[in-house]
């Protein structure tokens, strides 16, 4: 109120006198500043000692070096074999640091099978570099429920047409045609042959039928591209690397011509894709759903059709089928390519298991006919001889990372972080000498039983295709091709070496695991240079194709012992050089100085390529704007830089982008738009929501849940008459404290009143509770509220330095905020039990009286189909947080303010007064009704709105788009947008003699409430992601202040 701003004021008045003083005082203020700077570093210490023995150790690793982590000790060509020796050194279960990303990988196999099996270690990396690649659709790089519906769906309808059963068979079979085509065509000539492409066509082919309906021709253009494309974004580039172990550096990778190419191989490939979906729509006619579907995207197609209809455009979108699409082609094809690569190459290398495998397919299959699905029971040599080749060769050494989407969860004792990745390692697994005595060496046998049986257990252990919740979704078919087409060449041919092929190829290819594109670098003096300036250019020119000689293909034993010809003739002067430190040196100032030439130079062509950002202060370096800015009057810090730099501006608070609109027009143009949709994905909210809810979610499943939220409350009467009946009734408590406060002469504080009431009201719309005054259950979600919304600097440390959040966790203020967070939680979890209980066991029969009976009804149908993830508890929980802690202290202050208004316009509450008693008069309450015949009160409530602009930001928006354009100017993925509500209300080209409380400018000239005019005022922000809840808000306000007055003078307390 005003007196006790009054009292914290002459408070702040005192309190500045010595501040004051010492500030005329350099040496006291020298003094002032080491000893609190001391007094903090001691804190900080204490707080990391607390925390460490108070929490779960990490898993056992090298502790690294500050920055790089273990980054020196890695070596990036051989990285299979620098983890093993960790692994060796450190135990089963190990934990490192590359750059900023930690990684935990686990070598054995129960605990990898154990660990993925657990929902919080199935999320996907969240790096710019896939995000640009997949945008956060499709199978490989989506998660959470989206992930599993899609999943579900891919597979169940590729398992219709056929996938890894008979249909599939038959696919492969004629594709094995044309393989035997080439292989016999190369045999009679008596050339050497490229096997490689030769499996890779047949590959694609049979996915494209599978996914896209369409019977490729050998030779056909489309498929060439399809092929290319694959093996163009497997390529290994150092860059993307740096992008992935060090996010902070994502712009300066784009920057760089090697990871551009990636982008437009990315955007060719999905504009390919959306092609094939544009021939198959067209094909299916005007009535989709009377079309029988051939492929994948025709299912994809029928149920975005089914989806539009109920007004969802986003589960099904194009990008969403373009990245199933992509997933499915650029997980398997390559593989399977290469595991029969292997396969030959074994053959050649172990005639006489390829004898034993010639003689079991004469014995059982004979030269008839081809081997089948069914004779692979039988043939337990040849199943044998392909489970050796998966385990040896590991084609995917570090299986498919996954991430922990766990808030810091525990594993067998040990910590595993949010957002660490976790590879389970394949390649180890696959080498442990306790399951596989004498790993190194090709032994088929050890598959076979005593009786020469395939051995299924011990083949059980063998996990070419990883494990867990997230294990290969295509192995089925993965594994049918390989046997079919291996099967099917040795039957009719003998694999052998080509002339010229030296034996020690054997040795170099035996240890080399082999990921697709993988450059084979064995010049150990080379990769032991430790001069910057010569690592650089290497970084700079490999992908640029600059040193062709140090890229191999790898696709037979010829072709694979001329490329290691090549490296080591490549190597001659580099290896000189390395012993040769004059020479070194030297080399090391010129390419560096080239680096740093090659890297201006890129610098100024995206530059000059690419749309500005919108104008603002260019900002320090690490801080950005921050210097500059007044955290406690931001609102006017930012009206600052918009009177400098225009309505739409840009700048940096330490690592965060803001954009800020500051007029009415662009704000809705820009906020209408699903590009700035997002929302901001910072660790402390993340903890407090968990992605889910309304505040802090985004994309499908916000639109899904939000949509459902209002559709349920508006049932219940949320804006109408059901609502205005339970704000009338407490309406009765809060006139009944004014009335006792009245009599007794005491000044009242009216927000604790005017709280309660609003929790009360959403307690009833949500959790179907009826809440006496002073139920302790009230008092908490009121204090709770308080406190969640109580500004802590450290929250904003973490919100504009991510990579600090570790630190901001360490300090008790956090800890109570997520001790408050997971407080709240767990009451409403407490409330959402004891509805399911009242609810019985008939849930679907339960008439329900709340939002929280919806939720509960929508789970249990959702279960019943098999997804426990869209409507799980957080879930639940979070909407109704949401509701609560987005509307209740805003409608509360809201009438704060109005009363503090009133109190100083004496003239305009006379003015209200005399309306209440004109219109309405004092038999009765002001109703719903009533409202476009009080002008004055509608006037006065919305003036209040605009000078007061109680969320004078807006709720932050986040752009989801890579890199937009909006109105000539670059809006950077990531940015934070915000709607500046506080500076379009102080337009004084809008509102004339801005800072003056005027409520005669919503009144036109006839005295009547001016709606144009209101319009423009936008207190509940605006777009897509306008408050849900302003319409109750808005009802709330308007019957409890015209009530209040009806009854009551409003005055400054003595």
């Amino acid at each position: 109120s005003g007196a006790s701003g009054t009292q914290n004021r002459q408070m702040l008045l005192k309190a500045g006198d010595w501040l004051l003083g010492c500030a005329q005082n350099r040496p006291l203020l020298l003094l002032t500043g080491v000893a609190s700077g001391a007094a903090a570093v001691a804190l900080l210490l204490r707080a990391v000692r607390r925390r460490k023995k108070s929490e779960p150790p990490l898993p056992p690793g090298p502790r690294g070096w500050p920055v790089l982590g273990s980054l020196p000790s890695m070596d990036p060509t051989r990285m299979h074999e620098s983890i093993a020796r960790l692994c060796d050194q450190y135990g089963p279960l190990i934990s490192y640091r590359l750059g900023a990303q930690r990684f935990v990988i686990v070598n054995d196999l129960a605990m990898a099978d154990e660990m993925l099996q657990d929902e919080n270690y199935t999320g996907r990396c969240q790096a710019a570099i896939f995000q640009r690649q997949s945008g956060g659709c499709g199978l490989l790089f989506s998660e959470g429920p989206l992930w599993k519906m899609h999943r579900r769906l891919a597979l169940r309808t590729l398992r219709d047409f056929g996938f890894a059963r008979d249909g599939s068979a038959k696919l492969i079979d004629s594709q094995t045609d044309d393989i035997l085509a080439d292989l016999r065509e190369a045999s009679e000539s008596g050339s050497p042959v490229k096997v490689l492409d030769t499996f890779s066509e047949a590959s694609n082919a049979v996915i494209a039928t599978l996914t896209l309906g369409r019977q490729f021709k050998r030779g056909d253009p489309d498929l060439d591209f399809i092929r290319s494309a694959a093996s163009g974004l497997f390529a290994t580039r150092p860059l993307q690397g740096l992008s992935f172990l060090f996010p902070q550096l994502d712009w300066l990778v784009r920057l760089i011509p090697d990871t551009s190419d990636f982008t437009r191989l990315v955007a060719a490939n999905q504009e390919f894709i959306r092609g094939q979906i544009r021939q198959r729509r067209e094909l299916m006619g005007a009535d989709v759903e009377a079309f029988q579907p051939e492929c994948l995207c025709d299912v994809y197609i029928q149920e975005r059709s089914r989806a539009e209809a109920r007004g969802d455009f986003e589960t099904f979108k194009d990008q969403q089928i373009i990245s199933v699409v992509m997933d499915l082609f650029f997980a398997g094809t390559d593989t399977t390519a290469r595991s029969l690569e292997w396969l030959m190459l074994y053959a050649a290398f172990e005639p006489a298991w390829q004898a034993k495998v010639h003689a079991e397919l004469d014995k059982i299959v004979g030269r008839e006919r081809r081997p089948l699905m069914r004779d692979k029971d039988r043939l337990p040599v040849t199943c044998a001889v392909i489970e050796e080749v998966y385990r040896l060769v590991s084609l995917s050494p570090l299986g498919m990372f996954h991430r922990a989407v766990g808030d810091g969860t525990v594993f067998r004792g040990y910590r595993i972080p949010s957002d660490a990745l976790i590879f389970p390692f394949v390649y180890g697994m696959s080498r442990d000498a306790g399951v596989w005595p004498r790993p190194d060496e090709f032994l088929p046998e050890r598959f076979l039983t005593a009786e020469g049986n395939f051995d299924r257990a011990r083949a059980s252990k063998n996990v070419p295709f990883s494990l867990g919740l997230r294990a290969c979704a295509g192995r089925s078919l993965a594994r049918m091709q390989v046997y079919l087409v291996f099967a099917a060449v040795l039957q009719r041919f003998r694999v052998r070496l080509a002339a010229g092929a030296i034996e020690q190829q054997r040795d170099v290819e035996d240890h080399l695991v082999q990921v697709p594109g993988m450059t084979y670098i064995e010049k150990r003096d080379f990769m032991q240079l430790k001069c910057l300036g010569f690592r650089l250019l290497l970084l700079l020119l490999l992908p640029r194709r600059h040193f062709d000689a140090l890229r191999t293909t790898g696709t037979s034993g010829a072709s694979g012992t001329q490329n290691r010809q090549m490296l080591l003739k490549a190597g001659d002067w580099l290896l000189g050089c390395a012993q040769n430190r004059p020479l070194l040196l030297l080399t090391g100032v010129a390419s560096g100085a080239a680096a740093v030439a090659l890297l201006l130079r890129a610098v100024r062509r995206r530059k000059k390529s690419e749309p500005p950002l919108p104008p603002g202060p260019r900002g320090w370096p690490v801080l950005g704007s921050l210097p500059s800015m007044d955290p406690t009057r931001m609102h006017e810090s930012i009206a600052r830089l918009c009177d400098q730099y225009g309505p739409l501006i840009s700048y940096r608070l330490g690592a965060q982008r803001f954009v800020i609109v500051n007029d009415l027009a662009m704000a809705d143009e820009m906020l209408q738009d699903e590009n700035y949709t997002g929302r901001c994905q910072a660790a402390i909210f993340q903890r407090q929501s968990g992605g889910c809810g309304l505040l802090f979610s985004e994309g499908p499943l916000w639109k899904m849940h939000r949509r459902l939220a209002l559709r349920t409350l508006r049932d219940f009467g949320f804006a109408r008459d059901g609502s205005a009946k339970l704000i009338d009734s407490q309406t009765d408590d809060i006139l009944a404290d004014l009335r006792e406060a009245s009599e007794s002469g005491s000044p009242v504080k009216v927000l604790d009143t005017f709280s309660e009431a609003s929790n009360a009201v959403i307690a009833t719309l949500t959790l179907g509770r009826q809440f006496k005054r002073g139920d302790p259950d009230l008092d908490f979600i009121r204090s709770a509220a308080s406190g969640l919304f109580a500004t802590r600097p450290l929250q904003g440390l973490s919100f504009l330095f991510p990579q600090l959040d570790w630190l901001v966790r360490l300090i008790p203020d956090t800890s109570d905020f997520t001790r408050l967070v997971a407080a709240n939680q767990e009451f409403i979890r407490g409330q959402i039990r004891q509805r399911r209980e009242l609810m019985g066991a008939d849930v679907e029969a339960f008439q329900p009286e709340c939002l929280c009976d919806v939720y509960i009804q929508e789970r249990s149908r959702a279960e019943a189909r098999g997804d426990f993830e869209t409507f799980k508890d957080q879930q639940i929980i979070s909407v109704v947080m949401d509701l609560f802690f987005a509307g209740t202290d805003t409608t509360a202050r809201s009438l704060e303010w109005l009363m503090l208004y009133a109190a100083f316009e004496p003239a305009w509450q006379a003015k209200v007064h005399a309306e209440l008693d004109k219109i309405v008069g004092r038999e009765r309450r002001p109703l719903m009704r009533d409202k476009d015949r009080l002008p004055v009160t509608c006037a006065v409530i919305e003036e209040v709105y605009r000078l007061v602009s109680l969320s004078p930001l807006g709720m932050f928006h986040r752009a989801v788009g890579d890199g937009t354009v909006f109105r000539g100017y670059r809006i950077p993925s990531d940015a934070l947008i915000f709607p500046f509500v506080y500076g379009m209300s102080r337009d004084a080209g809008v509102w004339p003699r801005p800072d003056e409380f005027l409520p005669e400018r919503f009144l036109t000239a006839e005295g009547n409430f001016d709606r144009a005019r209101a319009s423009k005022n936008v207190p509940f922000s605006l777009g897509l992601r306008a408050c849900a809840g302003r319409s109750l808000a808005r009802m709330q306000v308007y019957l409890v202040f015209a009530a209040v007055l009806q009854r009551f003078r409003v005055r400054l307390a003595a």
